[in-house]
């Protein structure tokens, strides 16, 4: 089952750290996007969230007429990361182990993602840990402004974001708010869009608490609602590695 919170929940740590080493291109006279990302970091904590060594996450989970929970553990700097879930009859881990994505049934059977697809979208979820949009050492991507586009009543710059071995998405930011409000991926047979809602402050940064996940069919439409966060939490005792 493809659950958009593998996604979320590592996307809800962004940090920003300036970033002029950001490969990056604009055509002449559009803005430039690693200033609007800039701007997003000042607008959702600033300084505050440039020291962050892990994250930890707690989450209720709304998909497919089934609701569940799911906790996560990630470590910023090297992307690696794993969650365990269940939703409804369903349940398991995943995870990153810095090579690889990795999952494993109830019964303890341990597959590795092969695809090209999951490969490139497992590449981007680790970038998105490691806060790469602002920390270009940790993981290397080409970023480009694409275009202003109207939704919800809200105009947004529109950033895209292509991470090595990984595949482009896009980071909405609302013009006014200068927030990430959005997120946009293609996966295997459709685009996952990611609302941000909710705001809170959490250590001097804006967390969305909650996020709608859009697949173009509502039966496919997830939700998803952090119960509890934190910030370099101690991650004795959680293994990346792919089980044996």
């Amino acid at each position: 089952m493809n659950l958009a919170i593998r996604l979320f929940v590592g996307f809800a740590a962004i940090g920003l750290a300036g970033g002029a080493a950001l490969a990056q291109t604009a055509a002449k006279g559009d803005p430039d996007p690693v200033a609007i990302l800039a701007a997003a970091k000042e607008a959702s904590g600033g300084a505050a969230w440039n020291g962050f060594a892990t994250q930890h996450s707690l989450v209720a989970l709304m998909a497919g007429g089934f609701s569940g929970e799911a906790e996560r553990w990630s470590e910023i700097a090297t992307g690696r990361s794993v969650l365990r879930f269940t939703l409804g009859p369903i349940a398991g881990t995943m995870g990153y182990d810095g090579t690889v994505a990795w999952s494993q049934d109830p019964s303890g059977k341990t597959s590795v993602g092969t695809d090209e697809a999951g490969a490139e979208l497992a590449a981007n979820a680790a970038y998105r840990d490691q806060l790469a949009f602002w920390f270009p050492a940790r993981h290397a991507a080409s970023i480009t402004y694409k275009r202003r586009a109207p939704a919800d009543d809200a105009l947004f710059d529109v950033v895209a974001i292509t991470p090595n071995g990984g595949r482009e998405f896009e980071l909405w930011i609302n013009t006014q708010t200068h927030l990430i409000e959005r997120l946009a991926e293609r996966e295997a047979q459709a685009t996952r869009t990611e609302i941000y809602m909710d705001w809170k402050d959490v250590r001097g940064v804006k967390i969305p608490f909650r996020v709608r996940v859009l697949r173009g069919d509502p039966k496919a439409d997830e939700l998803v609602v952090i119960e509890r966060i934190e910030f370099d939490g101690s991650l004795a005792g959680v293994s990346f590695a792919k089980p044996n």
